[in-house]
């Protein structure tokens, strides 16, 4: 089994590193596309991402399923972004909150094969690729400021074919473009945010 294991802090990437003999430790940012696609993620059996950011952890969650990996498992904190894990068929969620467990189990079908792999054209799901206008609701104020509709999320931020991770901290210009993953029945909501 081939294991590569991906942390931003250096000094817990050497402890691991001499812990673990059979596993690759790269010291970087698990959410880096470009990082990613380095390593191959469309050949990857399993993908498993448990940062105590939900919302890093949803989105490269969906990125790797985006991307063919057959399995993901994810760590979340709160039952927030249920439907759309849900919808989309990531087969595992682990949590530290035992009712957010329960929670889990109560709202999943209990049939739903964890390897379960959907395309977007097969669930409730858009991937929207825009670019706000100059004075839209979404530019030069936070990405957690902005009220966008619950069922949907900014994965990706494209600045000059620089590709980020979103982030709440995150702010958008007229100059960027955005990929947003959105629920059917809310993209109409998320453009009009990105209209001046």
């Amino acid at each position: 089994m081939n294991v590569r294991l991906v942390d931003y802090n250096r000094h817990k990437c050497e402890w691991i590193a001499n812990e673990l003999e059979n596993t690759m430790v790269i010291d970087g940012d698990g959410t880096d596309l470009e990082l990613l696609k380095s390593e191959d993620i469309d050949a990857v059996d399993s993908f498993i991402t448990v940062t105590e950011n939900e919302q890093t952890n949803l989105i490269s969650g969906l990125l790797a399923h985006h991307f063919g990996v057959e399995q993901t498992i994810m760590h979340i904190s709160t039952t927030e972004f249920l439907p759309i894990i849900q919808e989309t068929g990531i087969g595992s969620v682990i949590s530290k909150n035992m009712s957010t467990v329960n929670s889990i189990l109560r709202q999943i079908r209990s049939d739903l094969s964890e390897t379960q792999v959907m395309t977007f054209d097969e669930i409730d799901v858009d991937v929207l690729e825009l670019k706000p206008d100059k004075g839209s609701p979404v530019c030069s104020q936070p990405l957690s400021e902005i009220s966008f509709p619950k069922a949907s999320i900014v994965g990706v931020i494209n600045h000059h074919g620089h590709l980020t991770i979103a982030r709440g901290s995150s702010q958008l210009t007229e100059e960027d473009t955005a990929l947003v993953f959105a629920k059917n029945s809310v993209t109409d909501k998320v453009r009009k945010l990105f209209l001046a």
